[in-house]
C-alpha cells in the first residue's frame, strides 16, 4: 500500500543570535516528512546545511522528486529498509539530511503501525547509558565567557565546548586566563574547543593553545576540510585529539585517517550522517577500529532529533565521549513537541521519563504543522 508523503521546509526563531567562526543564524533550517498510512501517521526531522553536506532547498526538492523515495517510505519492515539503504549507498551518500528525515518518519511511523517503541523494534541491545551533557560557549566577550562557563559550573555542567577562530583567540585567552577560570580547575572542568574550520595552519592553531594556561583535551575542526597538510601537522605533533565533524559525512571518508584513528574523535550527528540505520554503521565502523565519538547535534534541533539521539546514545555499547543536545526552547523561541527533550542542571533531560508509547512518542504542535502542509 502506497503512503502519502509529504515534506516541507521550516525555520523557527531563536532566542539568541547564534554565531560561529563560519555562520551566523537567527533562526533554524528544518525540514520535516510526515508518512500517512490509515489512521496512523510519523513524522521526522533533520538539518540540511550547504556548508556541511552540500545540501540545498533546490538539492531537497530534488531527492523527495526522485521515484526512490516511495519505494524508501513503502517498505515493510526494518530489514527491507536496511537492504534498500546498502542498494542506494551513493545517492543516499549526496543526500543524507533529506533521507534522515523521511527515515525518522518512517520509523515513527513504523512504530506505531506496531504499536511500539522505538528501541523495540530498532536493532541493537538496550544499554541506557549516556555521558554527561555538554555546555557550549559561543564567541562573545571575556565577560560573557566567563558569564556562561560559570553558570555553566553552577547548573552542574563538567563538560564544555568553547567556540574560537583566529579573530576571537584574544577574547578567548582572556577569558581561560581570568583569575575565576584558574579557581575552577578543582572541579575538573573538560574543555574543548571547535574552530569550524578557521584556521589556515597548525602553526597558527599552536599560537594560540600555546597561550591557554591549561590543557585542551579536544579540537573541532580547526582547519578547512580540504586543508590535508595542517590536518596532517595537527596529528603528527598536536596533544589534542582530532574532533572530525564536516570532515566526516561517510565512512568511507574516514579511510585517510587509518593511520591516526588513535588521534581522531568523531563528532556524530544524526542528521549529517543520514538517519538511524546509517549512524549505527557509522558507530559500529569505529568501535571495530576502536575510535573515539561523541555526539553532537545540528544547530537549532528540536525535540525529535533529540529524541533519535537518545536512542543511538542507549543502543550503542561503544560509549560516547560527549553529548550535545536537547537544548529544546534552551535555543529555540519554541519547541513544536511534547514532551520536549530538554537539558536541565546536572544533566537531567525533562520528558525522558514520558517516552514509553509507539514510535518516537512525540505529540507535535497541531496549529504549527498544520501551518507548514496545508
Amino acid at each position: 500500500m502506497t503512503r502519502e508523503l509529504k515534506y516541507a521546509m521550516d525555520e523557527i526563531p531563536f532566542k539568541i543570535k547564534f554565531t560561529h567562526a563560519t555562520f551566523e543564524r537567527e533562526a533554524s533550517s528544518t525540514l520535516w516528512v510526515t508518512l500517512k498510512s490509515n489512521t496512523f501517521e510519523g513524522l521526522g526531522e533533520s538539518c540540511p546545511r550547504p556548508y556541511v553536506t552540500g545540501e540545498t532547498n533546490d538539492s531537497v526538492a530534488k531527492f523527495f522528486n526522485d521515484p526512490r523515495v516511495q519505494k524508501f517510505a513503502d517498505a515493510n519492515s526494518p530489514e527491507e529498509l536496511s537492504r534498500m539503504i546498502s542498494a542506494e549507498r551513493t545517492w543516499l551518500d549526496q543526500n543524507p539530511s533529506a533521507f534522515c528525515a523521511l527515515e525518522l518518519a518512517w520509523w515513527d511511523l513504523y512504530g506505531k503501525i506496531k504499536n511500539q517503541s522505538i528501541e523495540s523494534i530498532f536493532p541493537g541491545t538496550l544499554h541506557r547509558q549516556r555521558p554527561s551533557n555538554t555546555m557550549v560557549i559561543g564567541l562573545g566577550t571575556p565577560k560573557k565567557m566567563l558569564k556562561t562557563y560559570l553558570r555553566g559550573l553552577f547548573l552542574g555542567f563538567r563538560d564544555f565546548k568553547i567556540k574560537v577562530s583566529p579573530d576571537s583567540a584574544k577574547e578567548l585567552i582572556q577569558f581561560l586566563n581570568h583569575p575565576a577560570v584558574a579557581a575552577t580547575k578543582f572541579m575538573k572542568p573538560r574543555i574543548r574547543l571547535d574552530a569550524n574550520n578557521s584556521f589556515a595552519s597548525f602553526n597558527d592553531l599552536q599560537a594560540v593553545l600555546n597561550q591557554i594556561p591549561f590543557s585542551i583535551w579536544a579540537i573541532e575542526e580547526p582547519f578547512a576540510v580540504d586543508n590535508h597538510q595542517a590536518q596532517a601537522d595537527f596529528l603528527e605533533n598536536s596533544k589534542s585529539l582530532l574532533i572530525l565533524d564536516e570532515s566526516f559525512i561517510t565512512v568511507a571518508g574516514l579511510e585517510k585517517y587509518q593511520k591516526h584513528f588513535s588521534r581522531i574523535c568523531l563528532n556524530v550527528r544524526i542528521s549529517k550522517l543520514g538517519g538511524l540505520l546509517r549512524t549505527q554503521e557509522a558507530l559500529a565502523f569505529a568501535q571495530k577500529n576502536n575510535i573515539l565519538w561523541g555526539l553532537g547535534c545540528q544547530v537549532g534541533e528540536t525535540s525529535l532529533l533529540a529524541r533519535a539521539g537518545l536512542l543511538i546514545l542507549h543502543k550503542n555499547p561503544h560509549r560516547s565521549l560527549f553529548w550535545e543536545g536537547a537544548f529544546s526552547d534552551h535555543l529555540l523561541s519554541y519547541d513544536p513537541f511534547t514532551p520536549k527533550i530538554k537539558l536541565g542542571p546536572w544533566g537531567k533531560i525533562s520528558g525522558e521519563a514520558k517516552l514509553k508509547g509507539p514510535g518516537l512518542n512525540l505529540t507535535p504542535l497541531k496549529d504549527h504543522f498544520k501551518k507548514i502542509f496545508e
